[in-house]
């Protein structure tokens, strides 16, 4: 029976007033916190193990004693949903009830028997239902939640397209600096840091090729990007992380600061200092290290004031001095060579589409990358198979650190048998970053900025000079790390460094001794 019309209570002012708020605001909080889970969680997951799902996964590792009657129909609804068959879902449940405390035979065949009535039928499982049935455990990892994968899967990410569409609406001033202008404002003001960073950075470049602004415009609209982006994390930050801001001022503040704390003194504690700041030192802007010209008429350089700072805290020598300036300036180069090589990748990574972005990183993540690559060689060039298995685990190795040494690659056979093809069709789906196929000399890798940590260089059958086989033997011996050369320039001494990892194939009709020091046969 239905009242024939509804009481509408004015409540404004009564105890109950606050009662029904708070009810309200509860239940905004629930729908807000159902977004995250839409009609996609119902789609099926054939392939997926139950284990793959955070909530289920936990399931099973906290001895559920309230609530056990669902938490053998959130498994079965479970194995529904990934299309499990009902022998399967019987072994899940045995192995779940084998988790409750204090349970005897007789309740664990009770539970299942019970259970297994869902299986099969017109039900679906429910996040929502889950969390609000144990939320003592904390059952929830979206992140990590197959479901989550699946959403990015199939939903458009409309932020992207929300943002790429303002970038696209802009109009470019005619005046060169009014356009940068342009780009810093849209920068700032479009709320890209809500992007992930690569998405950001794709929008970021397209403006700028769109503006037609200068290579270092670029470069100085990225970084402003990036600073914008640091200060964003420093606002959200949680107190007791202990993570420091990427801006350059702001880590060189932190060192200035660390380095009055302390008290030891030598050229020891300074290296003890050095090696628990490498984080801070290797973020630091490379300007702030370098040297200044004392004297403009016979050319001398002096430190600048940071490192005379270190100096006078830890009262080095001269010469201890320059050996903690150069142990800095290594962690720092290395650091800042790594992020431009990363940075480079990024830009060729934009000229591909999301969709295509995203299916790349789910064949590395979880197919076969290997087979993958191979296959797609083979539809350049035929034959020499062998070869095609070879060069892409000698450019993987130029990415693995710790004890790898690197493969390089040397390929000997007669003159138009297509040994340079086969390097040159590999070398396509490299990006062009890392992939260098020109010759260089013995001493260009120790001045130049553009072959990076993690280079793969070819070597088309060319006739090497015994410093360039030294350079190769010593690049391959001390793989992981930069190979030195000490040097003068302009009356000043200098330590140059040619990149690590870097690995170089080459190819040659009667072959070479290029990594073969005198008497080693492999």
């Amino acid at each position: 029976m239905f009242p024939e019309k509804v009481e509408i209570w004015n409540i404004r002012g009564t105890e109950y007033y606050e009662i029904a708020l708070d009810a309200l605001e509860q239940e905004i909080e629930k729908t807000k916190n159902s977004d995250e889970y839409t009609e996609i969680s119902d789609e099926n997951f054939k392939d997926v193990p139950i284990r793959n799902f955070p909530c289920i996964d936990k399931l099973f590792k906290v001895g559920i004693r309230n609530g056990r009657y669902y938490a053998a129909v959130a498994t079965v609804l479970m194995c529904n949903k990934c299309g499990i068959f009902k022998d399967e879902t019987k072994k899940h449940l045995t192995t779940l009830c084998k988790t409750f405390p204090g349970i005897t035979q007789e309740e664990t065949d009770t539970r299942i028997n019970n259970a297994l009535e869902m299986h099969g039928k017109e039900y679906h499982f429910s996040c929502t239902s889950i969390k609000e049935t144990f939320p003592e455990h904390n059952l929830c990892n979206f992140l990590q939640c197959p479901i989550k994968e699946k959403i990015e899967e199939t939903q458009p990410d409309l932020l992207y397209k929300q943002y790429l569409n303002e970038m696209e609406n802009l109009v470019p001033d005619d005046d060169e600096d009014n356009r940068l202008e342009q780009v810093k404002d849209f920068v700032k003001d479009s709320n890209l840091l809500k992007l992930h960073e690569d998405e950001a950075l794709e929008i970021v470049f397209k403006t700028c090729e769109k503006f037609k602004l200068k290579k270092k415009w670029e470069d100085n609209i990225t970084k402003r990007y990036r600073r914008l982006k640091g200060e964003a994390a420093k606002q959200n930050r949680i107190s007791n992380a202990g993570q420091k801001d990427e801006s350059g001022n702001d880590v060189e503040n932190e060192l200035i600061k660390s380095l009055a704390t302390q008290n030891g003194k030598g050229f020891l504690a300074c290296e003890t200092w050095i090696n628990n700041n490498k984080l801070n030192i290797a973020k630091i802007q490379p300007e702030i290290l370098a040297k200044k010209l004392s004297d403009p008429r016979s050319k001398k350089y002096t430190h600048n004031d940071f490192v005379l700072g270190i100096k006078e805290k830890f009262k080095l020598s001269i010469y201890e001095t320059d050996e903690a300036y150069h142990k800095i300036l290594s962690i720092n180069t290395k650091y800042h060579s790594e992020s431009k090589r990363l940075i480079n990748i990024l830009k060729r990574l934009q000229t591909y589409s999301l969709k295509a972005r995203k299916a790349a990183e789910k064949l590395l993540l979880k197919g076969k990358p290997l087979p993958f690559i191979i296959n797609t060689w083979k539809k350049s060039h035929v034959g020499d198979e062998s070869v095609g298995k070879t060069l892409p685990v000698c450019a993987a190795s130029a990415f693995i650190t710790g004890n790898n040494a690197g493969l390089p690659l040397i390929i000997i056979g007669p003159s138009g048998k297509g040994k340079s093809d086969a390097v040159n069709d590999f070398f396509d789906l490299l990006p062009p970053s890392i992939a260098l196929r020109t010759g260089f000399s013995d001493k260009y890798l120790y001045y130049s900025n553009d072959i990076l940590p993690g280079s793969v260089s070819f070597l088309d059958d060319k006739d090497l000079t015994g410093a360039f086989k030294e350079l190769a033997k010593n690049l391959q011996t001390n793989f992981q790390v930069p190979v030195e050369y000490r040097t003068v320039i302009d009356g000043e001494p200098r330590v140059l460094t040619a990149p690590e990892r870097n690995v170089l194939i080459s190819s040659s009709v009667e072959g070479i001794e290029l990594l073969r020091p005198e008497g080693r046969r492999f």
